[in-house]
């Protein structure tokens, strides 16, 4: 029911925030992880699922500078608790979009394979490399992500 347009505009704002609180995070030193409330979690959790789903994005887009910048969780954990975070809002999405036969089953199932790989490779990547590289590495994606979307739009 929301236009597409202002989906592509919130999901830039998203992209905004992320490169922001990931590039403020690298100019301080690492902080001890804030103690937060259940319910704020639970609160966060469905804040950011009714958004991602909303622009179509698994969430961990905007849970990682939420974790790491606003908690002062460690980044490689703020980074792992995005992939389980995903998975929920992509099983939730997933469910959603099949009631309303939305889903083009023969490449989601190529890409969903695909991913799995990926995701193995990624999770390889994260532990493979220092935190002050994947920070960057983050800042680039992001970055690229931007481009693309303001090219889009």
């Amino acid at each position: 029911m929301v236009p597409e347009i202002l989906l592509k505009y919130i999901f830039i704002l998203f992209v905004i925030f992320a490169l922001y609180r990931l590039f403020a995070d690298s100019q301080k030193e690492e902080q001890t992880t804030r103690v937060v409330s259940k319910g704020t979690l639970f609160g966060i959790g469905v804040a950011i699922g009714i958004f991602a789903i909303s622009i179509g994005v698994g969430g961990a887009l905007i849970l990682i500078p939420l974790l790491s910048g606003f908690l002062h969780y460690p980044l490689k954990k703020a980074v792992s608790a995005g992939l389980f975070f995903v998975m929920f809002s992509s099983v939730s999405g997933l469910l959603g979009r099949l009631l309303y036969g939305e889903i083009d089953m023969s490449s989601g199932i190529i890409v969903g394979i695909a991913s799995l790989g990926g995701v193995y490779m990624g999770i390889w990547f994260k532990d493979s490399i220092h935190t002050d590289k994947l920070r960057y590495l983050s800042i680039l994606m992001y970055s690229m992500i931007l481009l693309v979307m303001l090219f889009k739009i």
